[in-house]
C-alpha cells in the first residue's frame, strides 16, 4: 500500500497534486507507476474479460539456469530435489520486483517448476541446472496481446549478493531496505545497483500461454453471507484500516497519520449511510482483539434490514496488529466479509503460515468455517501471496467436496499497490454492494470501480477476483 503527500512534477504529477493536496511521497510496498495509458471506463456494461478493465490474468512460461555452489557434477547430484525446488522458489520471487517497478503487474503463488537433472551442466566451473518454470500472472494491457516479454531473474540469490545490492532496492523507506525484502523490491535497473546481466541475473523471455478471458458475470454469494444466529439471521462485515506509520498509543479517532484519516473519512461515510438506514452506533474496544486497555479503536453499526441484522464493523490497527483483525473476523466470529485498507507488510502481514500457526495453538479460540467468506485484501500486491495460501486453508476443511477451496471462499486482490489516497473510496465500493446486495452488484462492476478511482488520478492499480468461478448460484 502506497501514499501520495506529493505529485509527480509531469501532467500526472500534476493531477495528482491537485487531486490529492499534499507533499511527499511515501510507498509502504512498492513504488507508484502512474497509469500513463491505461484504458478505463466505468460502466454497467460487461467487458469479455477477466474482472481488471485494464489487464488480465493469463498463464506463462520460461525457462532459465539456476546456479548451484557446486563445481563437480557428481556432488550435485548428491543434493535432492526437494532442496532445488526449494532454492529455486526462492529465486521465482524475485519476479515481483522487476514487474511492479515496471508497472507491468503481479505473480501468483504457486508456480510449477520442472528441473531437468539430467542437463546439469559445468559452466564456468560451477554446476548449472536448467529448469522451467509455468504459472499465472496478472499483466497490465500494455504486456498483454504480446508473444511474450522479456524479464531479469537471478541465478541464484546468492549471486545477488553483492557490495552495491543495496542500491538495487528501494531505499525511500529503512525497512525496505533489507535483505528480507530484497525479492519484493529489487531492479537492477536501479541506478548504482551493481547486478549485471551474465553474473547475477540472466534475462529470459516470458512467454504468455493463453488469455484467460471470462465472458459471464460473477457475483459475490450475497445469500450466503448471512449466517443464523440465537438472535435470527445477520450478515456481518469488518472494514479494517491500517496507520502509514505504527505509532504507539496512537488514536485513531484524532491522529494525524494519513491512513488514520482515510479510516476517519470512511467512518463519516458508513455513518451517513448508517444513519438513513436507522442502525444504532456504538463503539468498538480495542479488548476486542486481546488488548488488555480499554481504547476505543473504531466504530460499530448495526440494526434490521430486509429481515436480517445489519452489523458493520469499522476499526484501526492501532496498537493493535493487523493480524489480530482479520483473525477475530475470519476465525472468531466467521463473518461474511474482511476488508484490509492499509499496509501489507511485503507478504507478512497477514502470512498464511502465522495464521496457521494461530489456530493450531490456540483451536478454542480461533476456528475455519465452512461457511462462505469473502476477503478483500485491498493493499499491495496481494494477488501475490494472499490468495492461493488461503484457499488451501479452505479446502482443508472438507478437500472431498472443496478441493480447491474456493467454493466457500472469495478474494479480491491486487497485482499493483494501491494508495493510501484510496481506501476510503474503494472500501466504500463494497461496503454499498454489501449494504444494497438485493442490487446484486458484479465482480466486473467492482473491479471497474476501484480502478476507475486510481485511474481517475493517473495511477495504474489491476485488480482480479479468485474463487468466484463456482458460485453457480448467481452467474449469468
Amino acid at each position: 500500500m502506497c501514499i501520495i503527500l506529493g505529485g509527480f512534477m509531469n501532467s500526472v504529477g500534476v493531477r495528482l497534486f491537485f487531486v490529492l493536496s499534499l507533499a511527499v511521497l511515501f510507498c509502504g510496498c512498492g513504488s507508484p507507476i502512474s497509469g500513463s495509458g491505461s484504458r478505463m471506463e466505468t460502466k454497467s456494461g460487461m467487458e469479455s474479460r477477466l474482472y481488471s478493465p485494464a489487464g488480465s490474468e493469463v498463464s506463462f512460461e520460461y525457462e532459465a539456469l539456476y546456479r548451484t555452489q557446486y563445481s563437480r557434477i557428481s556432488d550435485f547430484q548428491k543434493e535432492s530435489t526437494g532442496s532445488l525446488q526449494w532454492k529455486i522458489q526462492k529465486v521465482l520471487q524475485y519476479l515481483v520486483g522487476p514487474l511492479v517497478y515496471r508497472g507491468l503487474g503481479g505473480l501468483q503463488t504457486g508456480a510449477e517448476i520442472s528441473l531437468q537433472m539430467t542437463q546439469a551442466k559445468l559452466l564456468s566451473g560451477v554446476v548449472v541446472l536448467p529448469y522451467k518454470v509455468r504459472g499465472k500472472l496478472l499483466l497490465h494491457d500494455s504486456v498483454v496481446g504480446h508473444e511474450g516479454f522479456e524479464m531479469p531473474v537471478p541465478y541464484s540469490e546468492q549471486s545477488l549478493e553483492t557490495k552495491e545490492w543495496l542500491n538495487c532496492t528501494d531505499r525511500s523507506e529503512a525497512d525496505h531496505a533489507t535483505w528480507s525484502f530484497f525479492w519484493y523490491f529489487w531492479e537492477p535497473s536501479r541506478v548504482g545497483c551493481d547486478h549485471r546481466e551474465g553474473d547475477a541475473f540472466q534475462t529470459v523471455n516470458v512467454k504468455l500461454i493463453k488469455s484467460e478471458v471470462e465472458t459471464q458475470q460473477s457475483y459475490p454469494s450475497y445469500s450466503r453471507m448471512v449466517r443464523g444466529t440465537v438472535h435470527g439471521k445477520e450478515v456481518a462485515m469488518t472494514f479494517g484500516f491500517g496507520p502509514v506509520k505504527d505509532e504507539m498509543n496512537q488514536d485513531p479517532m484524532t491522529s494525524a497519520d494519513y491512513g488514520m484519516m482515510q479510516f476517519r473519512s470512511f467512518v463519516s461515510t458508513v455513518r451517513g449511510i448508517a444513519k438513513k438506514l436507522k442502525l444504532t452506533e456504538s463503539p468498538v474496544s480495542s479488548k476486542l482483539y486481546g488488548d488488555y486497555r480499554d481504547r476505543v479503536i473504531g466504530l460499530e453499526w448495526s440494526g434490521p434490514r430486509e429481515g436480517v441484522t445489519l452489523r458493520i464493523r469499522v476499526v484501526a490497527a492501532a496498537d493493535i496488529d493487523q493480524m489480530d483483525l482479520f483473525a477475530r473476523s475470519f476465525a472468531v466470529d466467521h463473518e461474511g466479509f474482511f476488508g484490509w485498507f492499509g499496509h501489507s507488510r511485503v507478504g507478512s502481514g497477514f502470512d498464511a503460515a502465522q495464521f496457521r500457526s494461530l489456530l493450531r495453538d490456540e483451536p478454542e479460540k480461533y476456528s475455519l468455517t465452512n461457511d462462505y467468506q469473502l476477503i478483500y485484501w485491498a493493499g499491495c500486491n496481494s494477488y501475490s501471496y494472499y490468495t492461493l495460501p488461503f484457499f488451501g486453508l479452505k479446502a482443508e476443511i472438507n478437500p472431498s467436496e472443496d478441493p480447491r477451496g474456493t467454493k466457500n471462499l472469495d478474494i479480491v486482490a491486487n497485482a499493483l499497490p494501491s494508495l493510501f489516497a484510496f481506501n476510503s473510496q474503494n472500501a466504500e465500493v463494497f461496503l454499498r454492494a454489501l449494504v444494497f446486495s438485493e442490487r446484486k452488484t458484479s465482480y466486473q462492476l467492482l473491479s471497474q470501480q476501484v480502478e476507475a478511482i486510481a485511474d481517475h488520478s493517473g495511477y495504474r492499480v489491476l485488480v482480479t477476483v479468485l474463487g468466484d468461478e463456482d458460485n453457480a448460484d448467481l452467474r449469468q
